[in-house]
């Protein structure tokens, strides 16, 4: 299973969320959770052409039950950020 999206959080808020957890591993390009594999990239936008806006595009890939489990932690998570 593979998600991908694009979150308007900074991608140093959600690193700290990752390393926070217990059960999740820092690995060379990101981290592990189980057999799923998460990366963060950074990118920078605009909100509204005018104001730059920090957003991270997280994509978890790995076996349905360790990527929706840890997922849902995610998404619990930030879900007031608006993703």
């Amino acid at each position: 299973m593979r998600r991908e999206e694009n979150w308007a959080v900074d991608e140093g808020r959600i690193r700290a969320f990752f390393i926070a957890q217990p059960d999740v591993t820092q690995a060379k390009d990101g981290f592990t959770f189980g057999s799923c594999q998460i990366r963060l990239i950074p990118v920078s936008g605009q909100l509204l052409g005018k104001w730059q806006q920090q957003r991270t595009i997280v994509i978890m890939d790995g076996p349905e039950e360790d990527t929706a489990q840890i997922y849902q932690r995610f998404f619990l998570q930030f879900l007031s950020a608006g993703g």
